[in-house]
């Protein structure tokens, strides 16, 4: 694998956050293979059973919806390492705004990981398969308002 095939392998983190959090579930079609699977796990996948498991691009756009219930998220994508076996590992610190029971504005942040394996497709790189591993989180008032 060389420098473009890893930037393009980083892109891709970076077009499925943008798709996420601008509610774009279309967008997820040029991140994922067709046959793509994700699964999410509270910890490092190889000990934490999944919490979720999506196979295909149809499961995933529809199982990314559910972001509808939050008012808004940020994934911040940080450092990215990828093989030359296109098996990747990338930061990412996703925040989600939503309203407590009390009516204030709660921030629930995930420090997760994805690891990824990429596959180089005619429409060019995508992700085959994502353990999202979330290694811990915290939820913390975040105000009164909330920017419109």
């Amino acid at each position: 694998m060389n420098s473009d095939d890893r930037r393009a392998c980083y892109d891709l983190a970076l077009r499925d956050a943008r798709a996420a959090d601008r509610r774009d579930y279309a967008a997820f079609r040029d991140v994922f293979t067709p046959d793509g699977q994700l699964s999410g796990h509270m910890g490092d996948p190889a000990t934490a059973p999944a919490l979720y498991t999506m196979d295909g691009i149809a499961q995933i756009e529809k199982a990314m919806a559910g972001l509808e219930r939050y008012a808004r998220t940020l994934h911040v994508v940080a450092n990215q390492l990828v093989d030359d076996d296109g098996r990747g590992e990338t930061y990412c610190v996703a925040h989600h705004v939503y309203r407590d029971d009390d009516g204030s504005w709660m921030n629930y942040t995930m420090f997760i990981r994805y690891l990824d394996r990429f596959a180089k497709t005619p429409a060019g790189w995508r992700i085959a398969e994502r353990r999202l591993a979330i290694d811990f989180h915290q939820r913390a008032p975040l105000g009164e308002t909330l920017p419109e």
